[in-house]
Formats: structure tokens, sequence, C-alpha cells
């Protein structure tokens, strides 16, 4: 399980990027809001795959991209 808690968010309406990021106990990958709205962040069992803007991916996108890579790791 990954576990990620962000405990503050400066502007709820400010950009979000987002990390595709793979656990290093069971290999799953899942998605991590991040950005400069964000300012506390833990990073602990799980490596950055990837990283992707927020200009170029909203929410709905970065669910899309995250399911498009899980598909073809099968």
């Amino acid at each position: 399980m990954i576990e990620f808690i962000i405990k503050d968010i400066d502007d709820h309406t400010a950009q979000t990027d987002w990390l595709v990021v793979e656990c290093v106990t069971c290999l799953e990958l899942n998605l991590i809001p991040t950005g400069k709205n964000i300012r506390l962040q833990n990073y602990g069992t799980y490596l950055v795959k990837e990283q992707l803007d927020g200009k170029d991916y909203n929410q709905h996108q970065a669910i899309e991209h995250l399911e498009q890579l899980k598909k073809n790791s099968n």
C-alpha cells in the first residue's frame, strides 16, 4: 500500500502536477498530487517513475495516463 499524506495546501485553485509512483514492495503504480500549492508531503515506500506537468494533465487526464501505464505493464 502506498501511503501519502498531504497536510497542507496553500491554494486549492492552483495548478497541480502529478507523480506516477511505484511501490517498492508490491510494484503497484499510483498517482500522487504535487506542486507549489502543496506545502508538506512525504516520500517513503515508493519510487517516482514519471512527473506529469499540471499544464498538460488535469486529474482526469492523469488518471487515464496511469491506467494506460498499468495496462501496458501487464
